[in-house]
């Protein structure tokens, strides 16, 4: 039988879930938890979503062929069409996704990386640091999917379990020795990463976001927990111990194996990872990364401490996988960084200009200081928050943006649903607590422009902060072509031009 179809009996066992006579005649074509994706002879999993209940999609299904529906309640199935009913289709979902494009295990090392910020640049310097030791590696998060000439967009930080797998099997198919994956709360909530049989997971820090889904700082970090809590046995845990939560991710690990390889990392001597005779300036970092088994000089092109924290990270993974770390340490300088992760944008301007995905407190605060401890002029911030999102990190980002900034300019992010001037209201508040003077122009491009203009001399940084690497402006359910990147860029070639 090719790949393209799998006896259901398989399928069902290879999830846990007991056969029912026939099963084995019965040919499964296809896997999906969208009705609309259905084709004759597919499996359709009935998923109770955020926006929608799958279950009310089952008639749909059947109409587009599906040969069998699973489903977490007794709702009629129209037709003879084979019906399986399971506590939660999640789970489930993720391991019928495994068995149906042929298991995640077989050749291909997953990498896990949760927190709440640095999962990008950590994902990508595993990818550096693997390929540089001849260890082919994927990588797929927020800004996309990416391996060998591979580049598509992703949707999600961590995409569905179906397209995870399939994802998964090309990479297979292309001899990806390994894959580092960006693990968002909303995934590990959803079991989207049922499953998957884990050949390390990374936690970077934890500080408040995505209260608008999780509702608790508690549940955010007890759904990043998860990861570790669901490490197969053998599995290394790498864990930053600069931040606060890390015994509570230590003892998560513990939890699911006692004997688990556990590595540590940060600025303290007590971490099994640390760095000494760091020298930090705008062109990026140097300093002797220190580990149990030797040290290694490294030259780091980005700035900021918490681009080393990274670094400690992935060399972390690279040791518990095995992998030697000098081949990616000497060619860091050929490290080309993380787009719209503090990217510099250079324009022949005088001053610098850095476009930062910084949208919470914390992200926000760190990028400001980091920019600080390499700058010894002025900085002036252009941000915003997001609509229809977690509410109660605007002000307290009006207040980072305030503390860190000489001059603020507050402008509009992707409002999607929401009014940008009842944002702004919001951010304000937290911009009226502080003595930085600040502004709000919430056309973005006016704003970036206005900022751009301010900057004196160079004395002066320019920080646009909020979207990073996205393209695109997200308006009452429109997606309006917006790269600040090349905004910057074309008002930068105005203003050098006119000279």
């Amino acid at each position: 039988m090719g790949f393209d179809s799998k006896p259901l009996d398989q399928l069902l066992r290879g999830a846990g879930l007991p056969a029912a006579a026939g099963d084995g005649k019965l040919s499964i074509t296809g896997l999906t938890d969208d009705s609309r994706e259905v084709t004759p002879g597919g499996l359709f999993v009935a998923v109770r979503g955020q926006a929608a209940d799958g279950h009310r999609f089952i008639p749909e299904a059947v109409r587009r062929g599906a040969a069998a529906v699973v489903l977490e309640s007794g709702a009629p199935v129209p037709g003879q069409v084979r019906s399986i009913v399971v506590p939660d289709s999640r789970p489930v979902l993720a391991r019928l996704a495994a068995g149906f494009f042929g298991g995640c295990g077989s050749g291909l090392r997953i990498v896990g990386v949760t927190g709440t910020n640095g999962k990008t640049t950590v994902t990508w310097m595993i990818e550096h640091l693997l390929s540089a030791a001849g260890v082919s590696c994927g990588v797929i998060g927020s800004i996309g999917v990416r391996w060998s000439a591979v580049r598509e967009g992703s949707g999600n930080t961590t995409p569905g379990a179906v397209t995870l797998h399939r994802l998964f099997s090309r990479m297979r198919a292309d001899r990806v020795a390994a894959c580092a994956m960006e693990v968002s709360s909303h995934a590990l909530d959803q079991q989207r990463t049922a499953g998957i049989p884990w050949a390390a997971a990374v936690f970077t820090n934890l500080t408040a976001d995505h209260l608008d889904y999780h509702k608790t700082r508690e549940a955010y970090g007890a759904a990043k927990r998860r990861l570790f809590e669901e490490l197969p046995a053998g599995a290394a845990a790498v864990i930053n111990r600069e931040d606060p939560a890390w015994e509570s991710f230590r003892e998560a690990a513990r939890r699911s194996d006692g004997k688990r390889p556990i590595l540590t990392y940060g600025f303290g001597a007590k971490a099994d990872l640390t760095v000494e005779q760091l020298e930090s300036s705008m062109s990026g970092s140097r300093g002797l990364l220190k580990t149990g088994a030797g040290s290694h000089w490294f030259d780091l092109p980005l700035i900021g401490r918490h681009n080393v924290e990274n670094l400690l990270a992935a060399a972390a993974v690279a040791i518990a996988l095995k992998v030697p770390l000098d081949p990616g340490l000497t060619g860091l300088k050929q490290f080309g960084g993380v787009p719209g992760r503090l990217e510099a944008v250079r324009a022949g301007q005088p001053f610098p200009v850095f476009v930062d995905y910084a949208h919470t407190e914390d992200s926000l605060r760190r990028t400001l200081e980091q920019l600080r401890q390499a700058h010894s002029g002025k900085i002036l911030v252009v941000f915003g928050c997001g609509g229809d999102r977690d509410r109660t990190k605007r002000a307290p980002m009006g207040r980072a943006a305030s503390e860190g900034a000489e001059r603020v300019i507050l402008t509009s992010d992707n409002p999607r649903g929401e009014s940008p001037e009842s944002i702004a209201r919001e951010v304000e508040g937290g911009l009226a607590e502080g003595k930085t003077p600040w502004k709000t122009i919430l056309d973005r491009r006016a704003a970036i422009a206005e900022g751009l203009r301010e900057a004196a001399g160079p004395d002066w940084l320019v920080l646009v902060a909020g979207k990073g690497h996205e393209t695109t402006q997200e308006i009452q359910g429109r997606r309006e072509p917006f790269d600040d990147r090349a905004v910057i860029r074309e008002l930068l070639a105005g203003r050098v031009g006119a000279g």
